[in-house]
């Protein structure tokens, strides 16, 4: 586990778009070292030390000292302000790695942010000194993206390359401005930047061969991170939930049956829930044996294991396999749930890092993705090729049951939608009409007017099971007109192939023949009744949205 420890609010700087806490206190030594020793059993393995500017604490050393004895990896996030050629050895001992905070190579810029006039210039003194000293320390650079250095993005970079060599800064760290709390809660409408901005630095420099690695931090990942602040609170952030404890406490670790840490949180052997979930999953212990490759026995020890640490029977061992408890039942929607985050993480992770690769699956009915869809997937297509797109088209029960099952991002359908599962959300995009449609060269528009003269005409209309279809038999009978003359069709498409085959006269969407009314081979009946019209609604789970999908969402379909 590693974690964000910002050890003070004191500061020396006072950057506008700081987001640090400033209504809570500093712990002295003393507390802080029961702070790192109860981190030490929470098996943190890594500790970036920030602020404020953690250099003004000043018992850092010390802290330090304990850390590194404690076989913990140690980052320092700084100004460098306070570094100087005469305390660089004492201060760095025991760290491991060093990230200055620089956001522009610009002395009035970095003024006008608060960061100083001179703090690049002597970043770039600061940094080889670092290096001659302790030539195995990593060096980053943390750049925060505000609007107003968002136009002095490239020539930042270029300084970077001009000022420091290959070996002196191992990564350049892009942070999106993230108005949290404090000066940056204060000044959001100032320097917030668009997703579309920050997407477009991401696409260019991903492409960019640089002699440093280049990463990115998105706001979701400065808001969902577990931090301690400078009180010895420790901060889990999920999804916008936040667990807090209390690192202050010497008994707060005290051990019990099941749970040797904290509430359980931080002693779940996610082994014994990822065995339990295949042998669920599979039905018997011989075919998780082959899928998962290991041995029966293996795995029967670890549902045994389970079980015990539950205090449940989760399975009831028959000669024909592995049937779920009623418990069963309950624990594996549970771990289902949990699987499905865990993969949405995986997956979110990955394209946030690189939003040009990755994947996009969309459930669809084909009508709606002929006049809808596809001209939007052509032009997202043509700025992101890398990006791998799946169309599903299925009837939407299936559709439902896929999105559901995580087996697509979202769903774009015009039929009703039960949205009694508080999971699922829908929202409409636009609104379509239906329409009567026929080859233009018949020129029905001088014989019929109404929906009673179609009685005498040959129709294509969709199938009974259709909810177009529904919606098309009860305007019928609210305005007593009977039609005998039908041939019922599944798709659009075909409702479409059929009216150009001079088939008969098609009840269809009208966008679903855009083109051909433009070029002249179809033309819409001109009825006195109104037609229904539809709502093209997306529906999708929120939970399980990743970054692709959302910025396809918000870009080009809203």
């Amino acid at each position: 586990m590693k974690l964000c420890w910002n050890i003070t609010t004191h500061c020396n700087k006072n950057c506008r778009f700081c987001f640090r806490d400033t209504t809570t206190t500093d712990n002295n030594l003393e507390q802080n070292i029961t702070v790192l020793n109860n981190l030490k059993k929470l098996d943190v393995t890594k500790i970036t030390y920030a602020g404020g500017e953690p250099f003004l604490y000043d018992s850092l050393e010390v802290l330090l000292k304990i850390s590194k004895e404690n076989g913990i990896y140690n980052k320092i996030v700084t100004n460098g302000s306070l570094l100087n050629a005469n305390n660089i050895e004492k201060k760095l001992k025991y760290v491991d790695r060093i990230a200055f905070s620089v956001d522009s190579s610009s002395d009035l810029e970095n003024y006008f942010l608060g960061r100083g006039s001179e703090q690049y210039s002597h970043i770039k003194e600061i940094v080889p000194l670092i290096l001659k000293k302790y030539p195995k320390m990593k060096i980053d650079i943390n750049t925060t993206i505000v609007r107003q250095t968002l136009k002095e993005i490239d020539s930042f970079y270029n300084s970077l390359i001009d000022n420091f060599s290959k070996k002196e800064i191992a990564r350049w760290k892009i942070l999106r401005f993230c108005p949290l709390r404090g000066n940056a809660k204060d000044k959001s409408d100032e320097f917030t930047i668009t997703d579309e901005e920050f997407y477009e630095i991401k696409k260019k420099y991903n492409s960019i061969d640089s002699p440093f690695a280049i990463s990115f931090v998105d706001n979701n990942e400065m808001v969902n991170k577990a931090i301690v602040n400078s009180c010895g609170i420790l901060e889990i952030y999920n999804n916008g939930n936040k667990i807090t404890k209390d690192l202050n406490n010497i008994n707060m670790l005290c051990k019990n049956k099941y749970n040797p840490n904290i509430g359980g949180d931080f002693n779940i052997n996610l082994n014994l829930y990822k065995t339990f979930f295949d042998v669920a999953r599979y039905g018997s212990l011989s075919l998780a044996s082959k899928k998962m490759l290991i041995s029966q026995p293996a795995i029967s020890k670890s549902i045994k294991k389970l079980e015990e640490d539950l205090d449940v029977n989760l399975f009831y061992r028959t000669i024909n396999g592995m049937v779920l408890t009623e418990k069963g039942k309950e624990l594996y929607g549970y771990v289902e749930d949990a699987y499905n985050s865990l993969k949405t993480a995986q997956r979110s992770m990955l394209e946030s890092n690189n939003m040009f690769k990755g994947k996009l699956i969309i459930g669809v009915p084909s009508h709606i993705a002929s006049f809808f869809l596809f001209d939007k997937i052509k032009e997202f297509h043509k700025i992101y090729p890398q990006i791998e797109i799946s169309i599903i088209s299925r009837p939407t029960s299936e559709l439902l049951k896929r999105l559901e099952a995580h087996e697509l991002d979202f769903i774009i359908d015009a039929s009703p939608i039960d949205t009694s599962n508080k999971e699922l959300k829908m929202e409409i995009l636009t609104k379509v009409k239906h329409c009567f449609a026929a080859l233009k060269k018949h020129n029905y528009n001088n014989a019929i007017t109404c929906l009673r003269d179609l009685e005498d005409y040959p129709l294509i209309i969709p199938v009974e099971t259709s909810s177009h279809r529904k919606k098309l038999n009860d305007l019928l009978f609210n305005h007593n007109v009977n039609i005998k003359n039908t041939i019922s069709i599944e798709t659009s498409e075909m409702i479409r192939d059929s009216i150009l085959e001079d088939l008969g006269i098609g009840y269809i969407i009208e966008d679903a023949i855009k083109r051909e009314i433009e070029n002249g081979q179809i033309e819409v009946l001109h009825l006195e009744e109104e037609l229904p019209i539809i709502n093209i609604n997306l529906v999708y789970i929120e939970k399980y949205l990743t970054t692709i999908p959302k910025y396809f969402i918000n870009n080009y379909l809203k």
